[in-house]
């Protein structure tokens, strides 16, 4: 049976996720997630793709991404290989990291993106231990998560090179009501911690 068409357009804006094959853990240690965002940065720079968000979990991912070209098939096929190669370098394994190759979403409407980052942005808060707990606790835990690019839209430490938060930001500027959701989701989770 074929694989199903993906949408490719140039200025396009695409979540991106995946998850380890088997449901299994794509990344083992602190140097894993430094190589994946290593193969990320590398691989953006390579097929002129921006990042604008992006999460790390233990056994998936997700990505905002923005294409300059209609070419985010081979971005991915590029970064995913390249993750997986050092993968099993460093931990001496062979085979499959992710199960299949990835899922991805067009972002057609301004409106999803806030949504989108907001989804993209909680989900080191959605793990099961977290169900019950207090709002203060999970957004504490938001804050310090160095694995999603949160913190960098809320000034909370250095930027990372690695991706672009220009891009939302300007879509922003152009639409009030966005950029009022996107600044009364920002100070929720702040104030929430305070």
């Amino acid at each position: 049976m074929a694989r199903p068409l993906r949408i490719e357009m140039a200025d396009g804006y695409y979540h991106v996720m995946n998850r380890g094959n088997n449901r299994q853990d794509i990344f083992l240690s602190v140097k894993d997630r430094h190589a994946f965002m290593e193969a990320l940065a590398e691989s953006c720079e390579i097929y002129q793709v921006n990042l604008i968000a992006y999460a790390l979990m233990s056994n998936h991912f997700h990505l905002l991404v923005h294409t300059a070209q209609a070419n985010l098939s081979e971005f991915m096929r590029n970064f995913q290989v390249s993750y997986t190669v050092r993968f099993n370098r460093r931990n001496r394994r062979s085979g499959h990291v992710f199960q299949g190759r990835f899922k991805s979403l067009l972002v057609e409407a301004d409106e999803y993106l806030v949504s989108l980052s907001r989804y993209i942005h909680l989900n080191p808060v959605r793990l099961r231990r977290f169900k019950n707990a207090e709002v203060r606790t999970r957004a504490g835990h938001l804050k310090k998560y160095p694995w999603s690019s949160f913190a960098g839209y809320c000034y909370l430490r250095k930027r990372q090179p690695d991706f672009d938060r220009s891009r939302l930001k300007s879509r922003l500027k152009s639409d009030r009501r966005l950029k009022r959701q996107f600044k009364q989701a920002q100070e929720l989770i702040m104030n929430l911690h305070n």
